[in-house]
């Protein structure tokens, strides 16, 4: 199971790039890198589950949320 993420909160002009990549590496790569690491073991053993857990802040629109 795998809950990571977070959000930066600003303006979109004052978030530094930096840190948006790293949103994004935390986010989203990191989920694709989770999978990389385990989908062989999975095969291997032929059996296992992948839970990921989100929120809803993708579907929503915050002040400063860009």
């Amino acid at each position: 199971m795998n809950s990571a993420g977070y959000g930066f909160y600003g303006a979109v002009e004052d978030v530094p790039t930096a840190a948006a990549r790293e949103q994004l590496e935390v986010n989203l790569l990191a989920v694709t890198q989770l999978f990389q690491a385990i989908l062989p073991i999975m095969r291997r053993q032929r059996s296992g589950e992948i839970v990921n857990v989100s929120s809803t802040g993708g579907k929503s629109a915050e002040p400063l949320g860009g």
